[in-house]
């Protein structure tokens, strides 16, 4: 598969990441989310950068952690951001869809591209020959993504 449209960076506000800490005392993150995330992190071993990343319906899932949770990036193919997220609390994203994509669509991406833009949100697109899949082009543009996220100090 080739990719049909490489992902494009957009500029954003510099945003201020707070630490959990401080979001658990405002009320900003249900306790139980954040120690979730923490108990992965102790279990795994993992450390440095969290990245949220869902396909189809899992995207719903990812951007109401990201939302919730502080991290460096979010991976969203084939799902739209759900309409009580609120966009200008997201880290940078990579969006995709493929060409034959019959339930993300151009014109589902284009609302999602326009909400996250004019949160100031830094958007990488990624529209690829295929349909509703996780194929070798958008797994070339999430490397891509990680591997510039992985040059950003973790919240």
């Amino acid at each position: 598969m080739n990719t049909i449209a490489k992902p494009v960076a957009r500029p954003v506000a510099e945003k201020t990441l707070r630490h959990p800490a401080e979001l658990l005392e405002s009320g900003l993150i249900p306790p139980d989310r954040l120690a979730a995330v923490e108990a992965v992190r102790r279990e795994t071993g993992a450390s440095g950068p969290l990245v949220f990343a869902g396909f189809s319906q899992g995207v719903a899932m990812a951007y109401r952690a990201a939302a919730a949770v502080p991290c460096a990036g979010l991976i969203a193919l084939a799902g739209d951001v759900p309409p009580e997220v609120d966009a200008a609390a997201l880290p940078p994203v990579l969006i995709g869809r493929g060409l034959r994509d019959e339930w993300y669509d151009e014109v589902k991406m284009a609302a999602d591209q326009e909400r996250l833009h004019g949160a100031g949100i830094a958007v990488e697109e990624c529209v690829f020959d295929g349909g509703h899949e996780w194929g070798e082009a958008f797994r070339s543009a999430a490397g891509a993504f990680l591997a510039g996220i992985a040059r950003v100090p973790a919240p």
